[in-house]
């Protein structure tokens, strides 16, 4: 069995970053990706037993809206992907990258992805933000609006402190190797929006 995943959302929001520590690369802080890139890792589902998971990080600018949707077409799984620190990039979430991943395909299976998680907290950020009335975003609203865009889950993630990613991998393989659990995306609305850190 092969789960393919597509990470989508803002540039810089901290997707590639994400992928490294999946990798175990060490971060690149001026990393910008100039086209979508991929990568497969064996996941470990139960001893001797596991399966491939193929990732594919999109780009987010303006010019590759055309290529974005044939990466769509080949994956299970979309992660939309935001920086708790940017409460913008949570807005495109919305108004941009659930629309776009909607026209593709209406089967495809939607997590909500809060990254950079660790820094919620930072005086920095807080302090920056607070210049426009800003502050980064609340895990209750992270839950709220992965309600509202009826995502599988919500998930937050530091690519820093790996918190977070091995539950997302795990998640997203469930997704689709639980036959129950394809039911209970429908049926059982308190499984929505979940958090999971």
């Amino acid at each position: 069995m092969k789960i393919t995943i597509a990470l989508v959302g803002d540039s810089q929001v901290g997707k590639s970053k994400l992928l490294q520590s999946i990798k175990n690369e060490e971060a690149k802080p001026s990393y910008v990706p100039r086209t979508t890139t991929e990568f497969t890792i064996n996941y470990s589902i139960k001893k001797g037993q596991s399966l491939e998971v193929q990732f594919y990080d999109t780009i987010g600018g303006y010019d590759y809206n055309y290529t974005r949707p044939k990466i769509y077409s080949k994956c299970k799984i979309i992660w939309l992907c935001y920086s708790i620190t940017q409460p913008s990039t949570l807005s495109n979430i919305i108004s941009k990258w659930k629309p776009e991943v909607d026209r593709s395909s209406s089967k495809l299976v939607v997590f909500l992805v809060g990254l950079k998680a660790d820094l919620r907290k930072d005086p920095d950020v807080i302090q920056n933000l607070s210049y426009s009335q800003q502050e980064p975003v609340s895990p209750q609203a992270g839950i709220k609006i992965a309600h509202d865009l009826n995502a599988v889950k919500y998930i937050e993630c530091s690519s820093v402190s790996h918190k977070g990613i091995d539950t997302l991998i795990h998640q997203s393989v469930l997704a689709l190797s639980d036959d129950s659990s394809k039911s209970d995306k429908k049926s059982d609305k308190s499984d929505k929006g979940c958090l999971l850190m």
